[in-house]
C-alpha cells in the first residue's frame, strides 16, 4: 500500500509538471487553441445573451425532437459548443493550481491502484510501465468522444491525446519504478 501511495504521489507530480511544460511553456498548442477575433465584442455578446454558467449548444432548439428545422440548421452551420463561465476566475489563484494537482493526484492514484492490482502479471519494469501507459492511452481514447459525437475540432482532440499519452508515458516510467512486486 505504501508503494502504491508513493507511486501515486510521484506520478501526480510528474503529470502536473508535464502539464505545466506542455500547456504553459512549449508552443505546442499555439496554432490549435486560437484567440477569438474581436474578443471583447464576442465576450460582451455572450454576457448579454447567455443568462448563466453552463454548456450551450448551437443549434440547440429542436435538438430533443430532431426536427427538420434543427437538421437544416446543422447542415447550414455554424455548430458550436460553448463552455460558459459567466463569473470568471482568477487564473493566478493558488487554489486553481491546488485543484489541478488534486485532480492529477486522483488520476495517478487510480493508475497506481490499477497497477498494483495487475502486479501479479507484471513482473518486469517494462511490463509495468507499458501497463500504465496503456491505462493513460485508454483514458485519452475515451476522452476523444467529443471529436466523434460533438463535431469538435479534430486537431484540438489530437492535441489532448498527445498530452495525455505523453503525460502517462512519463508518469508510467516513474510509477513502474515504485509500484512493483515485493
Amino acid at each position: 500500500m505504501g508503494r502504491m501511495l508513493l507511486g501515486a504521489l510521484v506520478g501526480s507530480i510528474v503529470l502536473f509538471a508535464w502539464g505545466f511544460l506542455y500547456w504553459a511553456v512549449l508552443p505546442i498548442a499555439d496554432n490549435i487553441v486560437l484567440p477569438v477575433p474581436n474578443e471583447a465584442a464576442v465576450a460582451q455578446m455572450l454576457k448579454e445573451n447567455i443568462p448563466s454558467s453552463g454548456v450551450y449548444y448551437i443549434p440547440g432548439e429542436g435538438a430533443k425532437e430532431r426536427s427538420q428545422a434543427w437538421v437544416e440548421k446543422h447542415k447550414a452551420g455554424p455548430i458550436a459548443q460553448i463552455f460558459f463561465r459567466r463569473e470568471g476566475i482568477n487564473p493566478t489563484d493558488p487554489m486553481f493550481y491546488a485543484r489541478g494537482f488534486g485532480y492529477m493526484l486522483f488520476c495517478a492514484f487510480l493508475g497506481a491502484w490499477l497497477l498494483k492490482t495487475a502486479l501479479p502479471g507484471l513482473e518486469s519494469y517494462a511490463a509495468r510501465a507499458i501497463f500504465v501507459v496503456m491505462v493513460g492511452f485508454f483514458g485519452a481514447a475515451v476522452a476523444f468522444s467529443g471529436a466523434v459525437w460533438w463535431y469538435q475540432w479534430l486537431p484540438y482532440h489530437l492535441l489532448y491525446v498527445a498530452f495525455n499519452v505523453t503525460a502517462w508515458v512519463f508518469a508510467g516510467l516513474a510509477m513502474a519504478a515504485i509500484v512493483k512486486p515485493d
